[in-house]
Order: structure tokens, then sequence, then C-alpha cells
């Protein structure tokens, strides 16, 4: 439910030297606020996940993460 810095995040990787293979927002928010925020503007590699109720909260929504990570990317970032 913070729509305003992931996309302030996302600009400041659109300029990096190095762009990642995968970026990927796991949103545990409970309105669309996010998922609006990021159809508004074009990232390379971003897949959106809106997680439901049982997957929210920090830990739940690392693991859900993982498991959507692609197999040959060798480092993840949080």
């Amino acid at each position: 439910m913070r729509p305003k810095p992931i996309v302030d995040l996302l600009e400041s990787v659109k300029v990096q030297t190095l762009y990642p293979d995968e970026i990927l927002v796991i949103d545990g928010s409970r309105n669309d606020e996010t998922q609006l925020a990021l159809q508004s503007s074009s990232y390379l590699n971003l897949q959106y996940f809106k997680v439901e109720e049982q997957y929210r909260g920090l830990t739940k929504q690392r693991n859900f993460g993982i498991s959507k990570v692609e197999n040959d990317i060798d480092i993840v970032c949080f």
C-alpha cells in the first residue's frame, strides 16, 4: 500500500548501468493502488503479483516471490 515509493524505486532502477534480468513485485495491498501505479509506466522485465490474504506478510510474501523467480536467476535481492 505504498505505490509512490515502489514507482520511485523502479524509476531509479531504469537508469542503472546494469538492469535486472527480472523484477518481481509481490503486492500484499488490500487495494489496487500499486497495480494501477505500475500500469501507468513501462518497466522491462517486471512481473506483478497481487497476493491473497494467506500470502500477506513480509516472510510469506518473500517466500511467494522466491517461488516465482526464474530457475536461471543466481541473485535475489529484497
